[in-house]
């Protein structure tokens, strides 16, 4: 097995031991030999294999140099796969179709998923290896937190593995997961009020305050204590304290001013 101690450190990359494992993960996505799949991180390419076995083609995006030379001749005649030897952060997708495999290096784990969240061309499913209180936090599994509320009108998040820290190598300091984040076949809400519905949700959250007045801007009182009555909530709610469909409806009430 190939080993680059340097990447661990330099990553934050904990990379899986196990084929068996590997094999399980793949087969919790939806790949297929349709599919194109994008890898980010895909380290020494334990996950890669399985997805050959899967997938009809795969584009593996390494950051760290050694890594991406060893995979290129791990994979060199292997048709289905081309590893590109990049910061994902700087890389572009601009395939239409696509589906995303990754064992995040926990140090950029925000930033990868609101690139391929907040992305006008989003991808189909995205499995993500991360840390747990990060994908808890954002699935909104612990409550309704803004990145959760922005997202799930058009995603669906769900966890699908609990990993034990041996599992890694080195082995990980932190509880992780795989997370699987589906696009939703049928919206919540149409991709033409994604950005007036972005800016609604931002205001709603931009303090600690009650929602009424983080709102002030955008809706009277008067008006946003008939929304409140109407739907249900407390007119001294917070934002964590509306439901995902709360939230939609007071957008959508709002919209109808606007």
């Amino acid at each position: 097995m190939f080993h680059n101690k340097r990447s661990y450190r330099k990553l934050s990359q904990n990379f899986l031991k196990s084929r068996k494992l590997a094999k399980k993960l793949v087969g919790l996505s939806s790949v297929g030999k349709q599919d194109l799949v994008y890898e980010i991180g895909p380290g020494e390419g334990t996950i890669t294999e399985q997805l050959v076995l899967k997938a009809g083609k795969i584009i593996a995006v390494e950051i760290d140099s050694d890594l991406a030379r060893h995979l290129k001749e791990k994979f060199d005649r292997n048709g289905q796969v081309e590893i590109i030897n990049q910061d994902f952060l700087k890389f572009e997708i601009y395939a239409k179709n696509f589906k995303i495999f990754s064992n995040l290096p926990f140090s950029v784990e925000g930033k990868i998923i609101r690139k391929l969240l907040d992305r006008k061309n989003q991808p189909q499913e995205a499995c993500l290896i991360m840390q747990k209180e990060v994908a808890k936090r954002l699935s909104g599994a612990w409550g309704n937190v803004e990145f959760s509320i922005l997202h799930k009108p058009w995603f669906d998040f769900e966890i699908k593995h609990h990993f034990s820290k041996f599992d890694f190598q080195p082995i990980s300091r932190v509880d992780s997961v795989l997370l699987k984040i589906t696009k939703k076949t049928e919206a919540l809400l149409p991709l033409s009020l994604k950005s007036q519905y972005e800016h609604f949700v931002k205001t709603g959250f931009r303090s600690g305050r009650r929602l009424e007045d983080n709102l002030s801007g955008l809706i009277s009182k008067p008006l946003y204590i008939q929304y409140a009555q109407r739907l249900g909530f407390s007119g001294n709610a917070k934002p964590t304290n509306l439901t995902l469909e709360k939230w939609i409806k007071l957008f959508r009430c709002f919209a109808e001013i606007s």
